[in-house]
């Protein structure tokens, strides 16, 4: 199964992260940052924290760290932003993309290879969905 994010995990009015991840307890979580921001959107009195404590806060509420990070490009560079990946990449060990820039391509590789570590995939059966 395969999600989106809902806000931030962090944000003060909009913190639907912490459901999915509680409640979904997925094999494997791509964190976005958005290095660009300072503040929360319509929350200037609330500073954004460091990645650190985003990368910490997804490693207590599913017990892995994110398999990858993307960069949000707003208030970017190009050049920054991937500096920011690379640096980001270079100091976590965490495979970190611009995906405006760089596509997604080598974190759908990685999670595809985890996943059939896992034995989560198997190619010889088709994908299916159920809803709840």
């Amino acid at each position: 199964m395969v999600t989106h994010g809902e806000g931030s995990l962090l944000h003060p009015a909009f913190p639907g992260g912490f459901e999915l991840i509680g409640a979904g307890r997925p094999d494997f979580i791509v964190l976005q940052h958005a290095p660009g921001r300072v503040v929360f959107d319509d929350f200037p009195q609330y500073r954004i924290p460091p990645l650190e404590n985003y990368i910490r806060m997804i490693e207590l509420l599913s017990g892995k760290p994110p398999v990858a990070i993307t960069i949000n490009t707003q208030n970017l560079t190009k050049e920054e932003a991937l500096e920011w990946a690379r640096r980001i990449e270079s100091e976590t060990g965490i495979l970190t993309r611009v995906p405006f820039y760089q596509g997604v391509e080598d974190i759908a590789r990685l999670i595809a290879t985890r996943a059939k570590e896992l034995g989560e995939v198997r190619a010889s059966e088709p994908a299916g969905a159920e809803v709840l």
